[in-house]
């Protein structure tokens, strides 16, 4: 289960029972507006049915990350700093930041949505990915 003062509007997210992902257009106390489709439906979920979606490997090279130079990691560089994800859950940023060398920073994370956040409190950069 995923709480909902976890969320962002454009967060990915899965439901309960279901295999399909969604990005959230709205959150409320108790649920969340989510694109439900391609045909723009869209549908209200309460918290409990909301589940995260684990980063993979195909959804990273769609979104612009490169493998590196062992089969398990993926990087990204963007302006200012370099994305590195690990497993497809440990998450190094580098070299962002307002100091000379930037900030070093490392996360484990439980899903996409919490990816999308990590990466955009960091970097003030919203990460563009595709599914």
């Amino acid at each position: 289960m995923i709480r909902v003062n976890e969320l962002r509007i454009g967060n990915i997210l899965g439901e309960v029972g279901s295999e399909r992902m969604f990005r959230v257009r709205s959150v409320s106390q108790s649920g969340v507006l989510v694109n439900y489709g391609t045909d723009g439906e869209t549908v209200w979920l309460d918290e409990n049915k909301l589940i995260p979606i684990p980063l993979r490997s195909e959804l990273l090279e769609k979104s612009g990350f490169k493998p590196a130079k062992t089969e398990s990691s993926h990087t990204l560089e963007l302006s200012g700093g370099i994305i590195e994800v690990i497993n497809c859950k440990d998450v190094f940023l580098r070299g962002f930041g307002s100091t000379s060398e930037g900030l070093s920073f490392y996360c484990t994370v439980a899903g996409i949505h919490q990816f999308q956040n990590l990466i955009f409190s960091i970097t003030g950069i919203e990460p563009v990915l595709s599914f």
